[in-house]
Order: structure tokens, then sequence, then C-alpha cells
């Protein structure tokens, strides 16, 4: 093999060694890998309110597979035994689906037996019924032989698509720049490269997301508006308040096969890859400069209250929405200060962001309704007005692109719902300045939020260049005259000295304000503004020869993270210890609606997956397949209306018909579905189904239609494009060859 075919051919070679290696890592991670559980009973007590007495060897959560389950026991006496599903209707409105049973003859001391789930379950129990109680269960597993993940697959082709845009990307500009921030955004998801994943504060939400996602395309609904995974399957509008956009990415791979475990591990891979790629893009830009550019990505990275956010409190949208920051600042800048022309980034941020996090969409605001108060005077006197225009268009394209999930969101939150109306005072959940720059090993959850020491420093650092030696061109004093003030602004509205009270004592002040929830959101906002900062007081470090200190600050930014890392490692409980295992389930309290969501979390579980009815009413043929209920009724006195509680949460989009008809519906104290049946009505079917608004359609056509005219557009001009330059070029040969 010659050298000159080596050369050819070397991304090749490199590509398949990268793929090759990836392989033999996945094999040798897959090798003796089973996921099994075990125990002992948690009580020999037998229920002796059934007709013939019952113990419940285990409860457990699975998932979708194939199972063996061992028992060990000893009996006196012939007894049986039954696998149950409690958290499904066995048809008949009775909780306990049967998945396996049988009888054991007496003297044994072991039952084995083999089981399938086509459905995950919270609560799947093992039943054993003797009439003289003399069953002694000793200890129980159950292993798991067939699993439906395909995580090992997914990961071997996203690797091998993550080193073909790598090896793609080789020899382009700035390569090298890119590959060490995505590396270290890579480095930063070191928490979750483990077999197991470690619990954050909001991670029980965010992984049923990201199924609830997945079951909603799963029986055809698209976009996703309503979640039934949550609030024991009776349903929330999850999708329609919380925006989730990006969970379709690890939905859509859950899918296809990837464990809820790991497809939540991508997606926080994947924020921290993007913190990367998004920073490096508009950092670069910002400052002028591609290692100032790597720098500053680095730093914000780095920033404790990041990381925070991405694993302590797991509050991944939020991680998500501060991707975007440094998008946005670039965009505004260009917007207003810079070429215009690029209007479309503003698009594209508020976009994202608006997709990301609705919180950080308000306060987003206030920061750019200041810019333009600032520069729409300048902007008039100095005959600039094609900005406000391109704003303009901005703003109307931004609203039209996204009206599919404006509109069903303004629709829904017009309702008096808690977040809009609770009365809590800011002021009282403040960070002190010591929790504000240094990040504490021996502290957990909101104890760690901080800005760490190293952003402290690298600000003074750039504050003694800029004022004490006037070392600054005028770029950078502009820069940093804004990040200076918006992010001390930012500091300072974290602290108890700012006046949130005051702010508050307002109906209007407090209505919007205190949707925030916590002040420390700031800190997003402070640590882009900071960076950049940080990042000029380095740039002056470098230009004055003090290599050392700027390697300093980086350092202690090193420190800071690696402190919040330690903390969430080393304090954290296992959320789910494989990835086989089941996710555990989300009864969660319908937030926007908290104190009706208080009761229905308990109310929802005591109810389950059935019709509750009086006792004169028989339900059967009883089906709910996510938002689709059918079943029949006979009712023994037909002389009176009668009331069916439904298992449904009583948004307003249902459609319910009786014997074909289509009925109205109601709901009661808890905002629970109810159905009235009609006095002389002795039986009949109903069918439940869940539908959208025709105003959620003409939004989604609106966008739909946008997103074409745009990319016709950009069709269109880069075609247009083409043929400018193959007619410049045919000019340029005619002038160089006239007798052609």
């Amino acid at each position: 093999m010659n050298r000159e075919f080596l050369m050819k051919y070397k991304k090749l070679f490199v590509f398949a060694g990268l793929v090759l290696l990836t392989a033999l890592f996945l094999f040798l991670s897959e090798k003796n890998h089973q996921y099994s559980l075990s125990g002992t009973p948690s009580s020999q007590e037998w229920d002796l309110s059934q007709e013939t007495p019952e113990l419940t060897v285990f409860s457990s959560c699975l998932d979708v597979g194939s199972y063996t389950c061992t028992v060990s026991l000893s009996a006196a006496d012939t007894f049986e035994w039954k696998l149950l599903d409690m958290d499904h209707n066995n048809g008949n409105n009775e909780l306990g689906v049967e998945i396996a049973s049988g009888t054991v003859s007496p003297g044994s001391d072991c039952l084995d037996f083999p089981f399938s789930l086509t459905e995950k379950t919270d609560h799947l129990n093992l039943i054993v019924s003797s009439q003289d109680q003399s069953v002694t269960v000793s200890q129980w597993s159950v292993t798991c032989t067939d699993s439906p993940h395909t995580d090992s697959i997914l990961f071997l082709l996203l690797a091998a698509a993550f080193f073909a845009f790598l090896i793609y990307s080789w020899e382009t500009p700035g390569f090298g720049y890119r590959l060490a921030a995505i590396v270290v955004g890579i480095l930063l998801t070191a928490p979750f490269f483990t077999g197991s994943l470690l619990r954050g504060g909001d991670m029980r939400f965010h992984v049923n997301r990201i199924v609830g996602i997945a079951d909603g395309l799963a029986n055809g609904q698209f976009p996703v508006r309503m979640d039934y995974t949550l609030n024991n399957g009776y349903g929330f509008v999850n999708s329609i308040l919380y925006p989730d956009l990006f969970l379709y990415l690890p939905a859509a791979l859950y899918l296809l096969g990837l464990s809820a475990m790991n497809a939540y591990k991508l997606f926080v891979l994947l924020i921290n890859v993007a913190a990367a790629c998004v920073g490096y893009y508009s950092f670069r830009r910002i400052l002028r400069d591609d290692r100032l550019g790597l720098i500053c990505t680095v730093l914000y990275l780095l920033v404790p209250y990041r990381l925070v956010n991405l694993y302590t409190r797991a509050a991944v949208s939020e991680a998500l929405a501060n991707v975007f920051f440094p998008l946005l600042f670039l965009a505004v800048y260009e917007l207003f200060f810079g070429d215009m022309k690029k209007w479309y980034l503003s698009v594209i941020a508020a976009t994202c962001i608006l997709h990301s996090h609705i919180l950080s969409v308000e306060i987003c605001l206030f920061f750019v309704l200041c810019i333009v108060l600032v520069r729409i005077v300048p902007i008039i006197r100095n005959g600039e007005s094609l900005r406000i225009l391109y704003a303009l268009r901005a703003l109307a394209v931004f609203l039209l692109v996204n009206l599919w999930f404006i509109v069903p969101f303004f629709t829904e939150f017009g309702e008096n719902y808690f977040i809009l109306t609770r009365r809590v005072d800011l002021s009282e959940d403040t960070p002190s300045l010591w929790q504000l720059l240094f990040s504490d090993s021996d502290a957990y959850y909101s104890k760690t939020i901080s800005l760490g020491f190293a952003v402290l420093a690298g600000v003074l650092i750039y504050l003694y260049y800029r004022y004490y030696k006037k070392d600054c061109d005028a770029r950078d004093r502009k820069t940093g005259l804004y990040c200076l003030v918006f992010g001390v602004f930012s500091c300072y509205a974290v602290t108890e000295y700012f006046p949130w009270t005051l702010i508050q004592s307002t109906d209007f002040g407090n209505k919007y304000v205190a949707a925030m929830q916590f002040p420390w959101r700031m800190l997003g906002y402070a640590s882009l503004f900071l960076c950049i900062l940080v990042t000029l007081g380095i740039k002056k470090l470098w230009e004055h020869k003090k290599t050392v200190v700027a390697a300093g600050i980086l350092l202690l930014s090193v420190h800071s993270a690696l402190t919040c890392l330690d903390t969430f490692v080393t304090k954290a409980e296992v959320y789910m210890a494989d990835r086989d295992s089941a996710v555990p389930g989300c009864n969660y309290a319908d937030y926007y609606r908290y104190e009706v969501g208080q009761a229905l979390e308990t109310i929802t579980q005591e109810r389950g997956d059935r019709i509750l009815a009086p006792d004169s009413v028989s339900i059967s043929e009883y089906e709910k397949t996510w938002g689709r209920l059918t079943f029949r009724f006979t009712s023994q006195d037909a002389s009176a209306p009668v009331t069916l509680q439904c298992p449904y949460y009583a948004y307003g989009y249902y459609r319910v018909w009786l014997n074909g008809e289509e009925v109205s519906y109601g709901k009661d104290a808890w905002d629970l579905m109810t159905l009235t049946i009609p006095a002389g009505l002795a039986e009949g079917a109903v069918e439940i189904r869940y539908t959208s608004r025709k105003l959620f359609l003409v939004g989604d056509f609106i966008s739909l239609l946008t997103l074409l005219g745009i990319l016709a557009f950009f069709l269109y001009t880069s075609l247009e494009k083409k043929r400018r330059k193959k007619r410049r070029m045919r000019k340029k040969a005619r002038r160089r060859n006239p007798a052609q």
C-alpha cells in the first residue's frame, strides 16, 4: 500500500478506524449486560378481606420486554398465583390486567415462570392466594431476557454521523477551534458517562416529557399537545404550556428503540454540544476573533449556574434556552448596530428560545426592549430608519413561523392559572453574595447557584484596563459598556437588595414578575454578559504578555465547574439504575392549576384507569388507548340521570359520543371529566376522543405556509445567485476570447 494511496484515502481510513473502535467499545460494554430486580416481600401479612386470602410478593415498576420471574418459597398446601398489571383496566372496569397465572403444588420450594409486557407499568404485582395461608416467601427476582432497546445500534450510528461530520469539516477554516469547543462540551457531560442515571430536581418530569411526546407521535398526534404519561394517564396540556420542540429528537430516538434513560442523557449531551457550537459561532463574531470566540465559549460552558441547571436542578429547558442567548445577543447587535440584513438571526434565536423555555422569553424581551429604547432615537436621527423596518420584518416572520405554538399557548393560558395569580415574594429566595461568587462543594441544589469567582476576577481585570489604563478600542468599549450595564443589573436583580417587593406591590407587576419564580434565573443572562467582559479582559492580558494571569482565570473557571459536577456526582441519588429500568411514573400535580393539582395527584391514583359509576351501573368492553376511550354501560335503574366519572382531566379538547350521537360533558370539583347518562337510557355505548381546536389548525397552517414560503425564497435566491455567477463567468470568458 503506497503513500499516495494512503494520502488519497486517509479520511476514509480515519473514519473507519473511529467507527471500529466505537463498535468495539459498545460490544465490550454490552457483554454480560442483563437487567434484573430482586428483593424480599415487604410484608408477610395476608389480605383477609378477599374471598381467598392474598399475599403480595412484590410490586415493581417494569418496562416493555420479556422477563423471567423466580420466587423462593415454601408451601404446605396447593396455592394459586397471578401476575397483575395494576395500572391498566382489564376491560371490565377493574384495575389489574392478568399477565400470567398458575397453580403450585404442595412441597414446592420455587416458582419460576416467564412473562412479557407490551406496556410499561408502575405497579406489576405478584399475588399468591392460599386458603390456609401456608405459603412463606423468602426471596424473589425478575430478570430481563429480551430488551426491546436498541441503544448500542443507535449510538453507533450517531457516533458514525458525528465522525463523518468531523472528517468532512477537517480542512475548513477554524475547525480546530470548533472541535475544541465541542470536546469541552462533551467532557462536561461526564456525569452521565455511566450505566445509571443520577437524579436531578426536575429530571422525573423531563424524562416523562420525552416518553409522553413519543407516545403522542406513536398515536398519530403531530404536533403533540396532550401528554398522557402524566397525571396517571388523565392527561396534561404540557406541550401547550411548556414548549418541547427540541424534545422531539430524543422522543423520535425513543420510538426507534433508544431507552428513555439514554434518550435523556443524549439530550443533555446535545445541549452541551449545541452550547459549544452556537456559543463559538456567536462569540467569534461578537469579538471578531476565533481564539477569543473559543475562550468566551469555554468560559460560558464552565459557568457553575449553567451546570447546576443542567445537572443538580435538571432544569434542562432553561439550560437549553441558555444555549441560544449568545445568538440572540449577536442577532440584536447586527439588527441595531451592525449588518441589518442579518435580521434572520434574530428570528432563529428568538424561535429557539421560545421553544426552549417560556420564562426565558419574558426576560429576554426585557433586555431587547432596553436596547430598542436606547437605540431608537439615534437610529432615527442618523437616518437609519431601515433598521426599524428590518426589525418589524423579523418580528412578523417570528410570529408567523411560531403561530402554531403561540395560538394554543395563549388560548390555554387565558385560563386563570395559578402561575399568574400566586403571590410569592421573590426577595425571600435570593442567594448571598458568597453563594453568588463561590461554588460551595458542601452545599446542594439551590445553594450551589453561582457564577464562580473567575467571572468576578475577569470582570475586575477588564475594568482595570478599560477605566484605569484606558486601553480599549472603540468597539470593545461599546460592547463592554452594554455587557457591563446588563451584567451588573442581572447580578443586582439576583440579590436581596433588588426592590422585588416594591415591583410586586402592584397587581400588574406581580402578575408578570412573579411568573419568573426564582430571581436567580437572571444569572443565565449575567453569565452571557460577564463572560464577554472576562474575555475582553483576557484579551488585554494577552496583549500585555500576562498569559499566566489569563491562564489562572481559566483554571479558576475549570475549578468552579468541577466543584459543581463533583457536588452532583457525590450527592445525587440514583434515579434509574439501568437503561432497561422503567421510567418511574410522574404523577405530576398540575402546576398551572396548582391547588386543584395537589388534590388531583392523589385522586387520580385512587381512581386509576377506570370509570367511577353508581352500583346500579355496570361497565364493560372498556378500552382506553391514549386519548381515546370506549366502553359500554348497563343501568339497572334508568328512571333518573346517572353521572359517570371518566379518567380524563376535563380540558376543553374532547368530544363525546353516546350511542353515536355527540353529547356534552362536564367536570367535577377537581376538574375531572363527568358524563351524564339521561333518564330512560338503560344501556349504551360511549366514545370519548381527544381532538384539537380548529383555531389551532389555522395556526398550524399559517406556520407551515410561512416555512414553505421561506424555503421557496431560500431556494430561489440560491438558484439566482448561481445563475448570476454563471452569467458573470460567461461575460468574463467572452471578454477574454472575443472570437467566441
